[in-house]
């Protein structure tokens, strides 16, 4: 079209402007609704591919399949944009096989089709539709049919991998189609703007024969509120929904809602033409729980590290559990629990349900759901909190000294010179009474001794400022190390100990992989990790500075006493005893290999203190005799003879070569030289930076021959007059060798074969390393020779190792305990509530990633152990929770009955590990053991029954539920028997369902449902209502 538009007067002729409308140009509304075409056919959701579909999952529902989804986004106005998501159930991946249901039930060609099966006869008839003259493609669409199956009626639809919207289950739908706003603030809030998205779902239904309903979310999110179409067979379904915060008066009961229904489907209908079926769901709140304020929280608060009257308190009242990790949740994790009882297929004139009189009882209901509402994600865990917070401290580079000394300083500006005058003369007023009543209190008088703690006076440390006072201190070191035995006898008895049976030899195998400590969870260095985190969770860094120098100074005064170290060896009696040194265990983390290593030096203390011992009683038994002899003189031999020294045992039945009279003596030796995995390297390193000449050979060998040469000297100083060939019988038996030689027999002058012993050929090589070290070994035993392991130097650089250690440096090196201390605890929790079954993949995944990240030293990695351990707590967290409330004394389950209350509690269980809200059936409803237990735990407290003319009409007086033990509750045992209603329905929830010609009389029948829901916060209404397009 063209037209002309004057600019002036004058210059009308010349000057000419066309303005070009071109009509042909899509629309933005008409591009929208070619999107919506092109993601139909895309996802092959047309007529004939949507039922090929449709057909390989009608088998399907909502238990046995499991919800998927797919999506795209499409604009509208280039403005407004929207996510099309496809819902719709597929087979579960661990399911093989489906139930089949029973063939009289499948359409096919030769049969009618048949939307609800409690439908009369004489209402099949008349929708009886003769196969010969409908093809295929005139079957309705199987959501219509859907809309009148039972079998979805009030089942669950929440998945934990989708987000399944409503519209699943208020119409009980398996596939649909869904368009909803991609952001908060682009909702359908209008009329019109509603009826444009209807009209373009209208269309592409049309030009691509989809049978899938397709919906459109319309108003708030919040609102849950949708709109939709389905069309096929020449039938259309409008979907239409209401939603109040108020119930009105005239609707609150089935009667009014019975009327809306009717209006909807049409007045033109006789009521004994058709039937109405109805569906009834009353669900009862059990119990709502809210979550526990901070009062409650098991949590320990830092006003426990100062101020304590040691004297007048009880220890147990005073400081937390030190023995054990925290575990579990801090709150309650179970949000709500619901009691739901169903009343499938009733006919609308056998019912009665108003505000005087219901005929619906809960336990004559058949059909119970436990509805379990969790809060596990919202949760907080106590341990994985905890062990968050260490990780955090591995940021820090400061060391323990710098630490102490600022708190020290810190603290000493922070008070006044008064405050300091009243400390001193509280601290001589106080001092003498309570010297008295702590002696009395830990006997101070017995101890093995002297508490470390006194060596923090050498470090002018004072200890009046330190985060942590000097009893609870104390506390946790009479923990750590029992032998001191300063207050033993007084820590709590209430704090157990976790521990698994020694006969879980699989538990026992999976955690040695891992490169910790002890490995049943109870050595010194477990306490230890266990204790820092317990300081670092209720105090500050400084505490935990303070306590890893407390423990310092304790490895150093056991040293410096030659005290052994308890709690580093499976059996320590045992090591105790043993005369040997036990070598670190280079299978255990590096922290637990250098006290093992200080071990070993207080071990060689001790064996070289008991020698030198003996020695001077030797001595003083020497001299003792000399002076009680008389004075004799003798004549000076020439040569004195040898005495042998350092013989342990006789080796055999052996003698000396040269001495065939003398045996063979065992000599006592240094033990080999123990080493950590660090040092190990480092003489490693060493080796190699020699280089792989000649000399650097030499060298080589010549350090590694140290233990030979050391040897070699003990051998001779315990046989004099001994050879090579003595020490290699002793030492190296594969070296002397059974050789054959010709001889001749003096008596027949034959020459024969003779068996002789010799070297072998390797100690015969020119140059061999053991013939020089043999020439160049002295007589020395080994009281005399320069030590191997020098215990002194080996434990001053592990104490220069432990001192010099940062705060980041420790949490690292005992993060593979208490990471080790924590998985033993997840598993000895769960095993304690016989769940290790259900444990055993997040186990077994938990031991799998910690093996990789203690050994190559992944701190990194340590969150997604965490993760792992949190899966624990939830597990644990919730069982506990199950079983305080369903296993109570209240509950009086029954011995036969105890493995079903079990086996129904891990169901409960697992469904909640999914999913936020799970839901369990309780098949025979009250009548099962289940329904019984159920019945007892919301029986009301001092109950009074009244009895009316019917037995359902039985009404408590007072009460109310609670899941709590009931002190009276031997009142009620003759009641058991007794079928009692609940209280009030929390919520109540119809399906109006029949099939009937619509809109007119001659129409077709055709589905038409309504599902409602009443309760104190909301009415809605979600109709399908459809209508034949074909006879109208």
């Amino acid at each position: 079209m063209t037209s002309t538009k004057k600019l002036d007067v004058e210059d009308a002729e010349d000057h000419v402007i066309f303005d070009i409308n071109d009509f042909t140009t899509a629309s933005d509304w008409e591009r929208f609704v070619v999107q919506i075409e092109e993601i139909i056919t895309e996802w092959k959701l047309n007529s004939t591919s949507s039922e090929e579909i449709s057909d390989l999952h009608k088998d399907l529902n909502f238990e046995t399949g499991e919800w998927e989804q797919k999506s795209e986004t499409m604009q509208f106005a280039e403005e407004i944009s929207f996510t099309l998501t496809y819902y719709f159930l597929a087979p579960k991946k661990n399911q093989d096989d489906i139930p089949k249901k029973n063939e009289d039930s499948k359409l096919s060609k030769k049969e009618s089709i048949d939307f609800d099966s409690s439908v009369t006869s004489s209402i099949k008839q008349n929708i009886e539709i003769d196969q010969r003259s409908v093809s295929i493609a005139n079957l309705p669409p199987k959501s219509m049919a859907d809309l009148l199956s039972k079998t979805n009626d009030f089942q669950n639809v929440t998945s934990s991998q989708v987000n399944t919207p409503s519209v699943a289950y208020f119409y009980g739908l398996c596939r649909f189609l869904l368009i909803s706003p991609t952001r908060f603030n682009n909702f359908i809030d209008t009329e019109s703007r509603a009826n444009v998205i209807l009209s373009s779902i209208s269309i592409a239904i049309n030009n691509t024969g989809c049978l899938v309903p397709i919906f459109v979310q319309v108003n708030l999110i919040e609102r849950d509120m949708y709109l939709g179409l389905c069309e096929g067979s020449a039938l259309k379904t409008h979907f239409q929904s209401v939603h109040f915060n108020y119930t009105p008066q005239q609707y609150s009961f089935l009667p009014g809602l019975l009327e809306i229904f009717k209006s909807k489907i049409g007045n033109h209908l006789n009521e004994s033409s058709y039937l109405i079926s109805v569906s009834v769901r009353f669900t009862y709140l059990i119990q709502k729980l809210d979550e526990l304020g901070e009062a409650k929280r098991d949590q320990v608060k830092d006003k426990s590290m100062q101020d304590i009257d040691l004297v007048d308190d009880k220890l147990e009242d005073i400081y937390p559990d030190i023995k054990n990790l925290p575990f579990g949740s801090s709150q309650e994790c179970i949000e709500s629990i619901y009691l739901a009882c169903t009343w499938s297929n009733l006919s609308e004139d056998i019912i009665i349900d108003s505000e005087s009189y219901n005929d619906l009882n809960p336990q004559h209901s058949n059909h119970w759901c436990i509805i379990l509402n969790n809060i596990l994600d919202k949760s907080e865990y106590k341990l994985s909190n905890s062990l968050n917070r260490y990780l955090n401290e591995l940021k820090r580079t400061i060391t323990v000294n710098q630490l102490i000394g600022q708190a020290n300083q810190n603290s000493a500006q922070n008070l006044n010179t008064e405050e300091l005058k009243n400390k001193s003369l509280q601290k001589l007023s106080s001092s003498g009474s309570a010297v008295r009543k702590l002696d009395q209190m830990y006997n101070m008088g017995s101890n093995i001794m002297e508490k470390a703690t006194n060596k923090m006076k050498i470090l002018n440390i004072n200890d009046t400022f330190l985060p942590i006072d000097k009893g609870f201190l104390d506390f946790i070191m009479d923990h750590l190390f029992p032998d001191a035995n300063l207050r033993q006898s007084n820590i709590s008895s209430n704090q157990v100990f976790n521990k698994i049976d020694a006969s879980n030899e699989k538990f026992y195998k999976k955690m040695s992989l891992l490169k910790a400590s002890s490995l049943k969870n109870d050595g010194l260095l477990n306490k230890f990790a266990i204790c820092l985190n317990l300081i670092n969770q209720i105090g500050k860094t400084a505490a935990l500075a303070q306590l890893w120098q407390e423990f310092v100074l304790e490895l150093r005064y056991r040293y410096d006493s030659a005290i052994l170290i308890p709690g580093l060896e499976e059996d320590f009696k045992k090591a105790q005893s043993e005369d040997s040194m036990t070598a670190p265990d280079l299978s255990r983390c590096l922290l637990h290999q250098k006290i093992q290593m200080l071990n070993c030096c207080i071990k060689k203390k001790l064996e070289r203190q008991q020698l030198e011992k003996e020695t001077e009683q030797q001595i003083e038994t020497e001299v003792r005799k000399n002076n009680s002899d008389e004075d004799e003189f003798f004549d000076c031999e020439d040569e004195q003879p040898i005495v042998a020294e350092g013989r342990s045992k006789k080796f055999g039945d052996l003698n000396l070569l040269n001495k065939p009279s003398e045996p063979l003596y065992v000599p006592k030796t240094q033990e080999p030289t123990p080493m950590t995995e660090d040092m190990l390297d480092q003489h490693a390193s060493v080796l190699l930076n020699l280089g792989n000449n000649d000399d650097a050979s030499l060298l080589r060998a010549k350090i590694q021959s140290a233990s030979l040469l050391s040897d070699m000297q003990a051998f001779k100083a315990a046989n004099p007059g001994c050879v090579l060939e003595d020490f290699v019988r002793w030492y190296s038996p594969r070296d002397w060798v059974q050789i054959e030689i010709k001889e001749k027999d003096p008596v027949s002058n034959e020459e024969i074969i003779a068996k002789k012993y010799d070297l072998s050929s390797r100690m015969k090589i020119p140059g061999n390393m053991w013939v020089e070290v043999w020439d160049n070994a002295k007589s020395i035993p080994v009281r005399r020779q320069k030590r191997l392991f020098d215990d002194t130097k080996e434990a001053e650089q592990i104490f220069e190792w432990l001192n010099s250690l940062s705060i980041g440096q420790i949490i690292e090196q005992t993060l593979p305990i208490l990471f080790y201390s924590s998985a033993y605890t997840c598993y000895a929790e769960a095993f304690n509530l016989d769940l290790a079954s259900i444990v055993e993949p997040i186990f077994d995944a938990l031991i799998e990633k910690a093996v990789k990240i203690t050994r190559n030293n992944e701190t990194n990695r340590y969150q997604d152990l965490i993760n792992y351990i949190k899966s624990f707590e939830q597990i644990v967290s919730l069982m506990k929770s199950l079983n305080a409330k369903f296993t109570n004394k209240k509950a009086r389950i029954a011995d036969e009955d105890i493995e079903e209350v079990k086996d129904f509690l891990k169901k409960i269980l697992k469904k909640s590990l999914d999913q936020d809200s799970c839901h369990i059936n309780i098949e025979n409803g009250a009548h099962s053991v289940i329904g019984l237990l159920i019945s007892r735990l919301c029986r009301k407290k001092k109950q009074t029954i009244k009895p009316s003319r019917y037995m359902n009409e039985y009404k408590p007086v007072k009460g109310s539920f609670d899941l709590t033990e009931d002190e009276d509750d031997e009142e009620t045992e003759d009641m058991n028997n007794v079928l009692l209603p609940l209280e009030k329905p929390f919520q109540r929830e119809y399906i109006l369902r029949s099939s009937v010609p619509r809109p007119a009389p001659y129409s077709r029948p055709s589905p038409q449902r309504m599902y409602c829901r009443i309760n104190n916060i909301e009415f809605r209404l979600a109709g399908a209502f459809t209508e034949d397009t074909m006879f109208f």
